[in-house]
């Protein structure tokens, strides 16, 4: 008896013994299974992550005025909890008040964007600025970014390796083990820095003077040109677009997507003062001519823009009155190698580099060859018709070479950029010697005239003098069986001693003096007063 009951004893103890070691065991595997879990929860991720596409550098304009990322605004973030999710539908509406509850109620924070900072339990306001605000009228210059915050247009594109940051700014949120987010916690910020920013020559005020002043245009462009420099203080394209809503412009029939400035148009009468030049050049500025209302050339018949005749015209009154029969008959007195040496010269025919991947296009220009083939090729050169067609930016080198002596500087935007603490300048541009002084300063004061007097009168200005040429422009394409016309007025200011060279380029247009004149003359009078 007394052994069976010290066997018994024996085996009560070691069956608790095992029951204390399998407890232990699985309060062992037990432990390891939670830990496991809060790792995956806390460990792995601990939190949530919130990436906002910010941190890129900005541009600016030649005065350290912001072009972009003027405006501050606030990243909003709404936890998963009753209080924000409350506030959330109160602040939003539409899709994205639908949208954000929907992510709200599965437990994920959503992120807006507001011009305002909200306070609130379970609500996070993170201060940035707006890529995008003022209405300026460079969006087709700065262009526009991708989704993922890379350059993909425009400037944007061009410097896209300087002024992007490594990676994007990030909100940290921590979460509790069970990945409830910790409301009273403020978020870990890794804000995200840029490598650089770029100065552009292009001048806030002068800009949005441009910009306001083409507002009434449908389509077309304005240059604004520093004559001393050849730096662009103002460029405009119409119709332009939102770059924070592309889509709704993809299907536009006016191609609002083009940069007319950099685009190629035929020019029409302004070109007349290069056939001016060259006869300046060649001492065949005395040349007269009777102009009846037209000419016979080769038996065609060109006719002048006034069809009952000028009467006796020389090389000012021409250029006064715009006289096409003048200068058919002028152009073919020129040797063809001087107006194809001029034309060059200033770039006529050739793409101007602004940047990478930012061009004004060649165009298409007449060639030697054609002028020497057929006097009508000559006639149509000599008007600016035919197979020429340039850009307004690359129009600025003619009317800045007669506004300067006879010299130019080719445009340039950028004035320089900064790397890693680093400051590069543009290299400067030298200055194209075109014509001589003398004949600038005869051909400057035709054009004067051609204000004072003549076709250009609708871009007289007060209190100042001003110079320049109109052009209604042929196509050749038709809507509705009526011709297409191109306005154009090229001029400078002041004419005393220029400053700028400016540029209005109306496409569709009724003519240069009626659509393109006035715009040139509300630009040069407000520049003026911000002097």
């Amino acid at each position: 008896m007394r052994n069976f009951f010290i066997n018994n004893m024996h085996f009560r103890i070691i069956m608790s013994l095992l029951s204390v070691l399998a407890l232990m065991f699985f309060c062992v595997v037990r432990l390891c299974e939670v830990s496991s879990s809060s790792y995956e929860t806390a460990g792995i991720s601990n939190g949530y992550t919130i990436e906002i596409k910010e941190g890129r550098g900005n541009f600016y304009d030649c005065n350290g005025e912001r072009i972009t990322g003027e405006k501050d605004i606030y990243y909003v973030v709404f936890l998963p909890c009753d209080e924000a999710i409350l506030r959330f539908a109160v602040e939003t509406e539409g899709d994205e008040r639908e949208d954000g509850l929907k992510t709200l109620r599965s437990k994920r924070p959503v992120l807006v964007k507001r011009e305002k900072k909200i306070s609130g339990i379970g609500i996070y306001s993170f201060k940035s600025t707006e890529r995008y605000s003022e209405d300026l009228g460079l969006e087709h210059i700065i262009g526009y970014l991708d989704g993922e915050g890379n350059g993909v247009s425009g400037l944007e594109k061009s410097y896209n390796r300087i002024i992007k940051a490594d990676s994007n700014t990030e909100l940290f949120f921590e979460t509790s083990a069970l990945g409830d987010f910790l409301l009273g916690a403020q978020p870990q910020v890794k804000k995200s820095y840029p490598k650089g920013d770029v100065y552009l020559t292009i001048d806030k005020k002068i800009q949005k003077i441009c910009n306001d002043a083409a507002k009434s245009v449908k389509m077309g462009a304005v240059v604004v040109t520093e004559i001393s420099s050849g730096k662009i203080r103002g460029m405009v394209s119409k119709p332009g677009f939102n770059v924070n809503n592309l889509k709704a412009y993809v299907n536009d029939s006016n191609s609002p997507f083009l940069n007319r400035a950099l685009s190629a148009y035929s020019v029409g009468s302004v070109f007349k003062p290069l056939i001016a030049t060259a006869m300046l050049e060649t001492s065949n500025h005395s040349y007269t001519f009777n102009c009846t209302g037209y000419t016979d050339i080769l038996g065609i018949r060109f006719f002048c823009n006034n069809r009952n005749g000028h009467g006796n015209m020389d090389l000012n009154t021409a250029i006064i009155n715009s006289c096409n029969t003048y200068f058919y008959n002028a152009a073919a007195s020129v040797n063809p190698k001087s107006l194809i040496e001029i034309s060059t010269v200033l770039g006529f025919g050739k793409k101007v580099k602004l940047a990478d991947d930012l061009n004004a296009v060649a165009g298409s220009f007449t060639t030697l060859a054609e002028l020497e083939k057929s006097k009508a090729n000559v006639a149509n050169f000599a008007i600016g018709q035919g197979n020429i067609a340039l850009s307004p930016l690359v129009m600025t080198n003619l009317y800045s070479a007669i506004a300067n002596e006879g010299y130019y500087f080719s445009p340039q935007i950028i004035e320089g950029y900064s790397q890693n603490g680093e400051y590069y300048e543009t290299e400067k541009e030298s200055k194209r010697i075109v014509f001589s002084k003398q004949t600038a300063d005869i051909l400057k004061q035709y054009l004067i005239n051609a204000v004072e007097l003549g076709t250009g009168k609708n871009a007289k200005t007060n209190g100042f003098g001003v110079g320049g040429k109109t052009a209604t422009a042929q196509t050749g394409r038709y809507i509705n069986n009526k011709e297409i016309l191109n306005a154009w007025f090229c001029g400078f200011f002041p004419s005393d001693n220029p400053k700028y060279v400016v540029i209005v380029f109306v496409e569709q247009a009724s003519s240069g003096s009626e659509n393109s004149a006035p715009i040139f003359k509300k630009i040069a009078e407000e520049i003026n007063n911000l002097k």
